[in-house]
């Protein structure tokens, strides 16, 4: 990750669940109760608090919603892939 610190355990954990979900497709959505569900019983907002750091990151994003609706969408990025990689190569 250029010049920003590595990602701590639970962010890569949880970057790792949207890649997975998404089949490391950066076009594919993830529905984020989906991505909560799969978080290993970690607190709803927890797990919304390290999605909001990775989307501040650039590792995942956020598509789009109807500005009625009850969920969020997230995309991992290509930097979110790459990061994944990169670590796996350590």
């Amino acid at each position: 990750m250029n010049s920003q610190q590595s990602l701590s355990k639970e962010l890569r954990d949880i970057l790792t669940i949207v890649a997975d979900l998404s089949y490391n497709d950066i076009n594919s959505g993830v529905f984020d109760h989906r991505i909560i569900a799969k978080a290993n019983n970690l607190p709803q907002d927890e797990v919304r608090n390290y999605l909001d750091q990775l989307k501040s990151r650039g590792l995942i994003r956020e598509d789009i919603q109807p500005t009625d609706a009850s969920f969020r969408l997230y995309m991992i990025t290509a930097e979110g892939i790459q990061e994944l990689e990169d670590e796996d190569q350590k």
